[in-house]
């Protein structure tokens, strides 16, 4: 068999003949395997070095941060009423957060405010009336977040037992657990009979037996434990006469969030907080959403608990809890509570550091849902609303510019109907605009719905009409001038800075509360030039008449309102920003014609 040949050609360009018997063959295969396996190992390192230098080049993956423990300790034992917390560790809310939150169940021989004193606890849940009690001690414990909004706390009665009505427990025996309960029970007995009446309290358990089974004519209880019980036992309704202590102006509060007031102090505590809360809230909106699943995690931890049961007690604890402003401490129930207990004469005075809002705003303002007013700041502006002073101040500048509008008619020799108009206009014409552009919480018109104001004005048209008939001279004097012209000023003054309360309650966007001001005080006028067929002063008058002294009343409260915001206890703030726009308003008036010249003419009335 010939062989094949393999031609090399070389530099010289002559041929060499290899055949694959000879030498020259296995030296070019040995080569051809030795350059391959250099290539193979270059490629190698090559790409050894590629990937070392991509693991170098990347940044390390950052390992989690420990999580933050926080110890909570329960009021009772576990039952849906925590059901919220369970949830919260099911969804992992708590961990997203960063903390490792343990919940420690409670019993009968231990005060959860004394374990949080002992600092064997970081957080404990209480009532407010039991941590106003632990603060007598000189203990002093903060309230950061409010659970239940209103009090689960009835007084439950038979009638076969000899209650029919609330008058009549007076000298029945009472069944009573302890705590917050028998707080209550006192307040509401010296309620009903202020002139003195007792009642005979006896110790009760959780299970409701005592009234089931005759031993107490009424029992203390909440709605999602006792009172389950008694409907539950068979007892018909016919039978049962449910007394509710806030009916009787006998305030208390359910489940809070304590902590001790110096741990505050620590900005690191404080968002654990936060996110304590955040977490909580989004487990109650999920025991809220799947109520079979929140019992679910209420019995894994508590085997012993009644399933159905525990669905009708989370049923009365979600009745507790709002779904919006969750863990909100409300100040009008705090200033009833003080309220009620001074009248029962055993005033519960609230310090200052048993609550705080300062958690609450955080988590807000973390949340990006935050108001333009904290809810301390809103709850004084309501009250400046509702102060009789304040009240008598814009009634009074109400009537003096009824009062001009009723002159004003007669000057131009109107009817009675005439003369009620303008009179009208001027005083209540610029509420009623405003009132019309806010709406909702607005309307109907506070004059509508009550007439003390329209019958007052109708009564000084008549008054005024009587008195111009009678004295025609005294009009025309100077000091009726100069006591109109004073009551006028002082009465636009507080009208305007009234105008800015209103719109600042009404939660208005902070650009219309200088608007609504100006309405207020110079809408009314406005609405009586366009009735009459004049061309509205307003809009040829000169500088800081009424419009300009609005906006100013209006801006001059705003910025009073922002530094309120900044503190706890805005009340001082809020009412000295009420006297200053009062104030700088009137001063502004009376110094216009100084103030004016610093103002370009071009922006003024022309004199054509």
């Amino acid at each position: 068999m010939a062989h094949a040949t393999t031609t090399l050609k070389i530099a010289d360009r002559r041929t060499l003949l290899c055949e694959p018997h000879n030498g020259c063959y296995d030296m070019l295969h040995r080569a051809l395997i030795f350059v391959s396996g250099l290539l193979n190992r270059a490629a190698g390192w090559l790409i050894f070095f590629m990937f070392t230098s991509a693991a170098i080049a990347q940044p390390a993956t950052p390992a989690h941060p420990p999580l933050q423990k926080i110890t909570v300790q329960l009021s009772w034992t576990h039952q849906t009423q925590f059901a919220g917390f369970y949830m919260a560790q099911r969804g992992r809310y708590f961990e997203k957060e960063g903390l490792d939150v343990a919940l420690l169940p409670g019993n009968a021989s231990e005060n959860p405010l004394e374990m949080l004193r002992d600092s064997r606890v970081d957080v404990a849940i209480a009532t407010l009336r039991s941590a106003h009690a632990f603060d007598q001690t000189g203990e002093q414990v903060t309230n950061i977040a409010q659970i239940h909004q209103s009090s689960p706390i009835l007084l439950m009665c038979r009638p076969s037992l000899g209650v029919t009505s609330d008058r009549e427990i007076v000298g029945k025996t009472i069944g009573v657990a302890g705590g917050g309960d028998l707080l209550v029970l006192d307040e509401l007995v010296r309620a009903l009979f202020p002139d003195g009446g007792s009642v005979v309290k006896v110790p009760r358990d959780g299970t409701s037996q005592l009234l089931i089974q005759g031993g107490a004519a009424c029992i203390t209880g909440v709605t999602f434990n006792e009172l389950l019980r008694v409907e539950n036992s068979g007892i018909p309704t016919s039978d049962l006469l449910l007394i509710q202590p806030e009916q009787y102006g006998v305030m208390d509060f359910g489940d809070g969030l304590y902590v001790r007031t110096e741990r505050l102090q620590s900005p690191e505590f404080r968002q654990q907080l936060v996110k304590l809360l955040n977490g909580l809230s989004k487990g109650w909106n999920d025991s809220r959403k799947n109520p079979s699943l929140a019992v679910a995690q209420t019995v894994e931890r508590n085997p012993q608990l009644e399933t159905q049961f525990q669905y009708q007690a989370l049923e009365q604890v979600l009745a507790l809890i709002p779904e919006r402003n969750f863990g909100l401490l409300n100040l009008e129930q705090l200033d009833r509570l003080a309220w009620t207990s001074a009248k029962a004469g055993d005033p519960i005075t609230v310090t200052q550091h048993l609550w705080t809002h300062r958690i609450w705003n955080e988590w807000q303002q973390r949340e990006g849902t935050a108001k333009a007013q904290t809810p301390a700041t809103e709850h004084v502006l309501r009250g400046v609303a509702r102060h009789p002073l304040f009240i008598w101040l814009v009634t009074f500048g109400t009537l003096v510019f009824g009062f001009g509008g009723a002159l004003l008619g007669i000057q131009r020799g109107y009817n009675i109907w005439g003369r009620l108009l303008v009179a009208a206009m001027p005083a209540i014409g610029g509420g009623a605009a405003r009132d019309l552009m806010i709406g909702g919480p607005r309307l109907p018109l506070y004059f509508v719905s009550d007439p003390t104001l329209p019958l007052s004005i109708l009564t000084i048209v008549v008054l005024s009409s009587a008195l111009i008939a009678i004295f025609p001279a005294w009009v025309k004097t100077r000091a009726f001038t100069v006591i109109l012209f004073y009551s006028d000023v002082i009465g636009s003054a507080v009208i305007a800075t009234g105008g800015a309360v209103v719109a600042l309650n009404a939660g208005v966007h902070w650009v219309w509360v200088p608007v609504f001001a100006a309405i207020s005080c110079a809408g009314g006028g406005l609405l009586l030039d366009i009735v009459t067929n004049e061309h509205p002063r307003s809009f040829r008058g000169r500088w800081f008449e009424d419009e300009e002294r609005g906006v100013l009343s209006g801006a001059v409260l705003l910025l009073f309102v922002w530094a309120a915001n900044q503190i706890e206890n805005p009340g001082l703030i809020v009412y000295a920003g009420v006297v200053v726009a009062v104030a700088l308003n009137l001063v502004v008036r009376f110094g216009r014609e100084k103030l004016a010249k610093y103002f370009p003419n071009w922006l003024a009335a022309s004199s054509g």
